[in-house]
């Protein structure tokens, strides 16, 4: 809201696990019964539905509780390849620090940065447990930016 932007929210369902669960030999083992079983693809379907459902109505009650716009959308196909072909300049990407330091080396972590980095979109990169709920909120700005920024009037904001 203090940014005077919306939040956009793309869900993308994983083609290579669709792929994945449309294998005759794929399995999948079971919790808790310990079995190895068949991949059901309708199963699959469903759960990524479900999921981008709830997703949808968290993000939609965030957004109404912090006063912005909310849009959502569901897309299949390569995760970030889907969200990288979207991103625009004028965009920005939020990604969450990794909560453990090794999990930026994980490949997710690391093809999001990668994504945010070529995408020409403005990056923020959130720290993975909050410090503080309240305080001022410092906008680091290079180049263009720093240009941009200097025309318009920052006052203090608190999150």
């Amino acid at each position: 809201r203090l940014l005077d932007v919306g939040l956009t929210g793309i869900f993308v369902e994983d083609e290579a696990v669709h792929g994945l669960a449309a294998m005759p030999f794929a399995r999948e083992f079971r919790l808790p019964s310990h079995d190895w079983q068949p991949i059901d693809p309708a199963r699959i379907a469903e759960a990524f539905r479900h999921e981008a459902a709830a997703v949808q109505r968290s993000m939609d009650l965030e957004a109404r509780g912090c006063g912005v716009a909310c849009a959502f959308e569901v897309r299949r196909g390569d995760p970030f390849g889907s969200v990288g072909e979207l991103l625009e300049p004028a965009d920005m990407i939020v990604l969450a620090e990794p909560a453990v330091g090794a999990d930026g080396l994980t490949q997710p972590f690391l093809r999001a940065w990668q994504t945010a980095r070529v995408s020409g979109a403005s990056v923020m990169l959130l720290p993975a447990v909050p410090i503080r709920r309240a305080g001022p909120i410092v906008v680091l700005a290079t180049g263009s930016d720093a240009e941009r920024a200097a025309e318009t009037e920052i006052g203090r904001a608190h999150v």
